[in-house]
């Protein structure tokens, strides 16, 4: 089968990528929306995932930099747009609700 990637970062560091792909004998995680916006920090890379065309909250992905692995799916409000770290934490902004939400990134 052929895979499709997405290069995420092309700092002179290790390069990142990500897409859905299919291997024999493993099955697909199931996903929440699309991927919309990325930030790094914390020892991690977080992603947005938000679908626009349903009620469901969106959800956040942090994904360990070094196997590019999901090691949490954090759910938040409505539409999430964009992310950022600072203070210890992960924000994000809920468009459809017109709010923010935290992410301790020390407890996920």
């Amino acid at each position: 089968m052929r895979e499709r990637r997405q290069l995420v970062s092309s700092d002179p560091g290790p390069v990142i990528a990500h897409g859905r792909t299919r291997r024999r004998g493993r099955r697909e995680r199931p996903r929440r929306g699309e991927p919309i916006g990325i930030a790094t920090g914390a020892g991690s890379i977080w992603v947005v995932n938000s679908e626009f065309q349903t009620e469901d909250p969106g959800s956040v992905s942090r994904i360990d930099p070094g196997t590019a692995a999901v090691t949490a799916m954090i759910p938040v409000g409505l539409v999430p747009l964009e992310v950022a770290v600072g203070e210890g934490a992960v924000w994000v902004s809920n468009s459809r609700e017109n709010t923010v939400s935290r992410i301790d990134a020390a407890r996920v």
